[in-house]
């Protein structure tokens, strides 16, 4: 799913509103165990705002899962949970130092927050991809890869279940499906936390990160792995499918 012209580049991942929201995500813990379900859209905040404890809890818990979908195990909590969410999510959080002012200052935490920092460890994981990162060529050019990356059968073919396809104008979205309904594509592990962070980008956000068990046709199921799904309006969908062989006829590198 190539990037779109109406991306928020500007994602907020801070916490700016005191009122309690629908419940986003499902309870995760800082160890990295989470449970997989098709999850609203989550966004990182952080706790203190809210008084209910229960929702500082879920608060809690929705960032714990932000790091967890993008591969990231911490022991982190509170005020270092909610700061390393923002960074995993590519967002702003606000300068300690003018949090009174009208006009707080942002600061850039950047993509790779395992670098230097005891409290978080990437642990690599599977994606499962159905549209145009099902070409080896545009995840090299997605992540920065050199061209010796993804030698021939590191994509193997593969399914999941319980999700269908739309389309947003040419490109490819997951929507949440019946059981039987299955989706495929191939899978690839990704071993570095920084391509985590590109492929969001390059995915726009009107797709998120979502758990999803995949199974090969060899028929191994990885357990957990990941997958982008529509987060946009559902207004914005039309029946249809993706055809990869006229995608690379037509395609389009705007980004990368």
């Amino acid at each position: 799913m190539p990037s779109s012209p109406t991306r928020n580049q500007g994602q907020s991942a801070q916490a700016t509103t005191s009122e309690a929201t629908s419940g986003a995500g499902a309870p995760a813990t800082t160890s990295g165990a989470v449970m997989t379900v098709n999850a609203e859209p989550l966004a990182a905040r952080h706790p203190v705002t809210f008084a209910n404890p229960e929702d500082q809890k879920r608060v809690e818990a929705d960032n714990a899962r932000i790091l967890a979908l993008r591969g990231y195990k911490t022991t982190a909590t509170d005020t270092l949970l909610w700061q390393l969410a923002c960074r995993a999510e590519g967002g702003f959080v606000l300068g300690s130092s003018s949090s009174s002012s009208p006009s707080r200052r942002r600061r850039h935490l950047g993509f790779d927050i395992e670098e230097n920092n005891v409290d978080v460890v990437f642990e690599p994981f599977h994606f499962f991809f159905y549209g145009s990162l099902q070409d080896p060529g545009q995840i090299r050019r997605v992540c920065g890869l050199d061209a010796s990356a993804l030698p021939a059968g590191v994509l193997q073919p593969a399914t999941i279940r319980g999700w269908r396809v739309k389309m947003w104008g040419p490109f490819p979205a997951l929507v949440p499906a019946d059981a039987g309904a299955e989706v495929r594509g191939v899978v690839w592990k990704c071993e570095v936390g920084a391509h985590v962070s590109r492929l969001c980008f390059y995915e726009t956000d009107n797709y998120r990160l979502e758990f999803v068990d995949i199974k090969k046709d060899d028929g191994e199921v990885v357990k957990d792995g990941r997958t982008f799904v529509h987060a946009g309006d559902p207004a914005d969908l039309e029946e249809g499918s993706f055809n990869l062989a006229q995608w690379r006829d037509g395609r389009t590198l705007s980004l990368f």
